[in-house]
């Protein structure tokens, strides 16, 4: 794990794994905590970073770090609270030893303004390295 997540209004926002990454797999994560009311953007870097999210959103919540470069990212649209994160890895013993930023940003609509993103939070960041076989 790298850095800590936050809480948006439904609570603590948790990145978690329960499998390891090798190569010429698909790699799993799940992100939890999702307000009803947010959608997600999955990021995957090749960098790590420690910027708070109010330096890049206005939005942004007070504690709240992104903790991975942006070099891929994906819309994420969570159910009952849940998104699942995936990354497909090459079976290419190059990408072995690699290693993976990763985490999920909750972006949540206000009920005073609808349409209009009220809150910024994140979850903790994971740091893995692909293996292979």
């Amino acid at each position: 794990m790298s850095g800590v997540g936050c809480s948006g209004s439904a609570g603590p926002l948790e990145l978690s794994t329960a499998e390891l990454p090798w190569t010429g797999t698909t790699f799993e994560c799940t992100a939890a905590g999702f307000a009803p009311s947010a959608f997600g953007i999955s990021v995957w870097g090749l960098t790590p970073v420690s910027t708070p999210l109010i330096s890049l959103f206005s939005q942004g919540l007070a504690g709240c770090s992104l903790f991975a470069t942006p070099d891929a990212t994906r819309l994420l649209l969570p159910v009952a609270g849940v998104a699942t994160t995936s990354i497909t890895l090459p079976n290419d013993l190059t990408f072995a030893n690699l290693v993976l930023h990763h985490q999920a940003l909750a972006f949540e609509f206000g009920s005073a303004t609808p349409g209009v993103v009220a809150a910024v939070a994140s979850t903790n960041g994971l740091a893995v390295t692909i293996g292979s076989f």
